[in-house]
């Protein structure tokens, strides 16, 4: 039997055949070329040449391989999803599927290879963020790595936005960590995340690695922080992040970083705390407020703090009124009141509308009953 090495020594050519013995692969074509020693009986002399050549098939992917090997004047195509192998010519209008809603069937068309560009990306993440919707939201975030705009800094903080609202903290964090430029919305939206997600004493901590690279907070900023405080119970650093925001870095407080205190204590059960800092406010309390300190006494079981945030609510938005709603007989209005006949006024109206309490609380913390008078 000839050996390949007798055959190059006599110089003869190699022949490309059917897919027998050992192949050689075209990087840019799926179709292999195969070397096989030549059978027929004709002498080793006949198939001499004096120049040598390897003859490959033509890929039938030639129109494939001349848009890869150009790259100005040329949009550039998402890669397919996994399991797509091919792509398609398609005449899409993605951004008119995604302001009709219809998310799910622009991601298909991109992963058969239709184009998307920057402004469809954007609206993709933004529908994502809306619906919360974690497997759409990770599909595009697999066509956008594959894109031009993979390393956007914008579309990367929807990102984290997104995987935050579909409480996916490891996958926000991981976006976060790999962006290769932040400002200052990747480090709100981190946090904030955090905050969502029930990992306040997270998000705290990485406001304070904020703060060591010098980064300068903004109203913004103190609004998430407030928030991460809340969530994790911080009572005394919400507190305190409230009165560094003025103090250090010299940022009036607006109505939402009050929201945010009040949020911070309501959540704590601080109701009365939370009612005397309402109090002290600089400026009138807004109809937002008034809500916020209602909501809470009516999840902590404090009737009358409830009837009286909720009648000082309708005051300035008299569409917040409960429909249907009973109140408390009215208080008397002298400054000492018997404490026995306090008790007995709460407790009466209390058993009347007991069934009305057990379906307005929206959680299973039991109802207060120690009211000072």
């Amino acid at each position: 039997m000839v050996s390949l090495a007798s055959l190059q020594r006599a110089g003869n050519s190699i022949i490309v055949s059917s897919p027998f013995n050992s192949k050689i692969y075209h990087p840019f074509s799926s179709h292999s070329l195969t070397l096989k020693t030549p059978t027929s009986s004709k002498p080793l002399c006949a198939y001499a040449n004096p120049n040598p050549k390897v003859y490959r098939r033509p890929s039938v992917n030639t129109h494939v391989d001349k848009q890869r090997s150009k790259t100005n004047n040329i949009q550039i195509m998402n890669d397919p999803l996994p399991g797509n192998s091919e792509r398609e010519n398609l005449d899409v209008d993605l951004m008119s599927l995604c302001k009709e809603g219809k998310v799910k069937e622009a991601i298909e068309y991109m992963g058969r290879g239709v184009f998307a560009g920057y402004d469809v990306f954007s609206e993709l993440l933004d529908s994502c963020v809306n619906l919360s919707s974690l497997e759409m939201g990770g599909r595009v975030h697999y066509l956008l790595g594959k894109s031009p705009f993979s390393n956007d800094t914008a579309l990367n903080n929807k990102l984290i936005e997104m995987y935050g609202r579909c409480n996916n903290i490891k996958g926000a964090r991981k976006v976060f960590d790999q962006m290769r430029e932040k400002d200052l919305s990747s480090w709100h939206m981190m946090v904030n995340a955090y905050a969502v997600d029930g990992e306040g004493q997270n998000g705290l901590l990485l406001f304070e690695q904020m703060r060591k690279l010098d980064l300068l907070p903004s109203e913004e900023t103190f609004v998430v922080v407030l928030a991460a405080c809340a969530s994790a119970g911080a009572v005394k650093e919400g507190f305190m992040y409230f009165e560094l925001m003025e103090s250090e870095y010299r940022i009036v407080p607006k109505i939402e970083h009050y929201l945010g205190v009040i949020d911070i204590l309501g959540r704590a059960g601080h109701l009365n705390e939370a009612e005397e800092f309402i109090e002290k406010m600089p400026s009138e309390p807004t109809a937002e407020v008034w809500e916020a300190l209602r909501d809470f006494a009516q999840i902590h079981g404090d009737v009358e703090l409830e009837d009286h945030a909720e009648e000082l609510l309708v005051d300035l938005d008299p569409s917040k009124a409960t429909v249907n709603k009973i109140s408390l007989p009215p208080r008397k209005k002298q400054f000492a009141t018997n404490m026995l006949e306090e008790k007995n006024r709460f407790c009466t109206a209390h058993s009347k509308n007991l069934m009305r309490w057990y379906t307005t609380i929206s959680t299973t913390e039991p109802l207060r009953t120690d009211m000072a008078p």
